[in-house]
């Protein structure tokens, strides 16, 4: 028996749509400037627009509403994030905060090892029978004093791929000679020495 698309998809059991599955959307609190019963209404707002969520993010505040400027991690600003959280809860979404202010977050307390990082990908060509003359080392001068080698992989003509990082001494030479021609690929942990664009305080005591 040959079953049709309809009867396929009255058989296929559609799986629960969680919070999770939905779209988010950030959500500015200019200068915290926010109430409760503005809370409530926009997140009802959201939540029958389909919308699994919202991330929170304090920032500079509008010019005129300077007098309800709400001081970011005040008790006053908690009271208005525990009452998002409620009420969020209440129509079944989920709620993030940007855990800071700046733009983008960090500071000098952030130290190299935790600071934000990126990955460098260099190629090198090494042939049977021969050293490579190259040293494994990162090519990006600002990138010098902060990548380290991740791996170093090699593959042949076909494709078959040999781990060598564990060839490579800390002065970052290849201590291998092929029997083949080998493609090499080494990836490297550098950062992105991004620093704290523009610090953007949320708000003044309330008045």
């Amino acid at each position: 028996m040959v079953l049709g698309v309809s009867q396929l998809m009255a058989q296929a059991q559609w799986p629960v749509i969680t919070q999770q599955a939905k779209p988010w959307t950030r959500w500015w609190w200019m200068g915290s400037a926010v109430d409760k019963n503005n809370i409530s209404n926009l997140l009802q707002q959201y939540s029958r627009s389909g919308l699994g969520g919202v991330e929170i993010v304090p920032i500079y505040g509008a010019k005129g509403y300077e007098n309800r400027y709400i001081k970011y991690l005040s008790p006053q600003w908690m009271q208005m994030l525990d009452h998002t959280i409620s009420r969020a809860k209440a129509l079944n979404m989920g709620v993030y905060i940007s855990v800071g202010t700046g733009w983008p977050i960090g500071g000098s307390h952030v130290t190299k090892e935790d600071a934000a990082s990126k990955a460098l990908v260099q190629q090198y060509d090494l042939k049977a029978n021969t050293a490579l003359s190259d040293i494994i080392a990162v090519n990006d001068p600002k990138q010098k004093d902060g990548a380290v080698l991740s791996v170093l992989m090699g593959y042949n003509n076909i494709g078959q791929a040999m781990d060598l990082t564990g060839k490579v001494d800390a002065s970052g030479k290849l201590n291998f000679k092929p029997n083949e021609d080998l493609k090499l690929f080494a990836l490297f942990s550098g950062k992105t020495r991004q620093a704290v664009k523009e610090q953007r305080p949320v708000a003044k005591d309330s008045q």
